[in-house]
């Protein structure tokens, strides 16, 4: 039990950086825009054919993941090597634990890869997309294998072990978010320098615009594996970098590659992955420590010694993913809100309201996203606000 004034301290900050985390430049209220005004009813029909199946297959592994490590955690075998180090046994079954909930979900997967084929977005084989979920569990695996060894050592040993543990999850996020874009991503994804002479000096002139330099940028061979669209930041401090789908390049206008890269940079400008760390702590420190305070009594009640017993990893990992899936529509929440703040900071700094329009609308169509989503839909599932609610700040610009 925690005890009372540190806790109360403990609250105190945590609430006092969600308040300043939650801060973020956004425009002010913008009129509704139908999708009508963009799209014609056939590109909406074809998006809305599409997406719709999508949020029921995502709808169903937020519930289907959790409820297999439940099930594992229940009947499973706890798989803890028994002449193992416990910390090490810990690791071994708390990986296999959420290895068997991760692999329930591989069917769902395997719908969505044919779903994306047939629609021309996906150009993997059955065979590539085989090889990537495999790799996918095996990183998975080991991750969680390794993070769980250490935080088990810590909390043996700690006085105030959830605490312990949760300080060392946040700084474990930290490092792999920092360590992401030179171990994990190259086994999904090459990427090289940027080659062509224009859009090196249009990066300059766009960083300039928005005052903002990652440590690198680079184009990834996307077009051997899907037609969509896209650019993203990820790493922190020396490895954060700015990557553009090559696909992108090959098609989109000048005006439109203007705009993505500005509201990319916009990311570096807010430091959003930073924050997006930041956060970790500020939910999973008190999802923690509910999980081991229901994980503790259940595994006493089978007779272990509590939740730092290796034999209850499967009920810990259990927790920690129920824990994640109630958590998806606020972590979304908090992504729609940056990813706004990006485009407002990438519309301010180049001025361009035609380019971040018809950016909003070539990627709708390249990625066939929904221009008319259901409500449900978007506080649930949508980590980006909806295409047409971009679309109405980039029109309303600069009145909004």
């Amino acid at each position: 039990m925690i005890r009372r004034v540190p806790g109360l301290v403990l609250i105190a900050a945590l609430g006092g950086l969600a308040a300043w985390l939650w801060q973020a430049e956004l425009p002010s209220h913008v009129p509704h825009l139908a999708a009508r005004a963009a799209f014609t009813q056939g590109q909406i029909d074809r998006a809305a054919d599409y997406r719709e199946p999508q949020y029921l297959l995502a709808v169903g592994a937020l519930v289907l993941e959790p409820a297999a490590a439940l099930a594992w955690a229940r009947w499973g075998r706890t798989c803890a090597a028994r002449n193992a180090p416990p910390v090490v046994a810990g690791g071994i079954a708390a990986a296999v634990a959420a290895t068997a909930a991760a692999a329930a979900l591989v069917p769902l997967g395997y719908v969505d890869h044919v779903r994306a084929v047939n629609a021309g977005l996906d150009l993997r084989s059955t065979a590539e997309w085989g090889r990537d979920a495999a790799v996918g569990l095996a990183a998975w695996a080991a991750g969680v294998a390794v993070a769980y060894a250490v935080c088990l050592a810590i909390g043996r040993r700690a006085r105030e072990p959830w605490l312990a543990v949760g300080l060392a999850a946040w700084i474990a996020v930290a490092a792999f978010v920092t360590v992401q874009p030179v171990l994990i991503d190259p086994l999904f994804a090459s990427t090289h320098p940027i080659r062509d002479r224009t859009v090196r000096t249009l990066v300059r002139s766009v960083e300039r615009q928005v005052g903002a330099v990652p440590d690198s940028v680079s184009v990834s061979d996307a077009s051997a594996r899907t037609t969509e669209e896209n650019a993203f930041v990820d790493g922190l401090g020396p490895t954060e970098r700015l990557v553009v789908y090559d696909t992108v390049l090959r098609h989109a206008p000048v005006d439109e590659s203007r705009a993505l890269l500005a509201h990319e940079l916009g990311h570096v400008d807010r430091r959003h992955t930073l924050k997006g760390v930041l956060w970790f702590g500020v939910l999973g420190l008190p999802a923690l420590w509910a999980v081991l305070a229901v994980a503790g009594p259940a595994a006493r009640r089978r007779r272990l010694d509590g939740a730092f017993d290796p034999r209850a990893a499967p009920l810990v990992v259990a927790g920690l993913l129920v824990a994640a899936a109630l958590l998806t529509p606020v972590e979304n929440g908090i992504s729609r809100r940056y990813e706004a703040e990006a485009d407002w900071v990438a519309l301010r700094a180049t001025g361009d309201d035609d380019g971040m329009a018809g950016l909003q609308k070539r990627l709708a169509l390249a990625d066939l996203s929904n221009p008319d989503p259901p409500g449900w839909a978007v506080a649930l599932l949508f980590d980006h606000p909806p295409v047409m609610d971009r679309i109405a700040v980039a029109r309303n610009y600069p009145s909004s």
